[in-house]
């Protein structure tokens, strides 16, 4: 049985983990930060499921619910990020868009002749 020591310690790190991420994506969406950040992501929603296990008072289930917040916003934002970077990768690469929306990408060979 968990202790309010233990939930207490495992809603702090899973904070933690969601603030820097979220900080990590606001300095620089890369494509390796997005990767950090979902699975820092995926992190914490194995410390929720944990947490979830087991009985909790008001005041655990009031955070967890906080927390579960701010992780869905974490994930909306490495979404945008996703999105961002597809969105640089098609600027450069890109050739336009088909007719259901998906990025046409130049084939290699077509963009070495344009670095030329």
């Amino acid at each position: 049985m968990r202790t309010t020591e233990d939930v207490a310690e495992s809603c702090l790190a899973a904070e933690a983990k969601i603030s820097r991420a979220q900080q990590l994506l606001a300095e620089d969406a890369r494509p390796e930060n997005v990767d950090l950040c979902v699975a820092e992501l995926g992190e914490v929603a194995e410390l929720l499921r944990g947490l979830m296990d087991g009985s909790l008072d008001a005041d655990a289930s009031l955070t967890i619910r906080r927390i579960q917040g701010s992780a869905r916003r974490l994930n909306l934002q490495i979404q945008h990020a996703s999105r961002l970077c597809l969105g640089w990768i098609q600027r450069r690469m890109g050739t336009g868009y088909t007719a259901q929306g998906a990025p046409v990408l130049m084939p290699p060979e077509a963009e070495t002749l344009f670095e030329a």
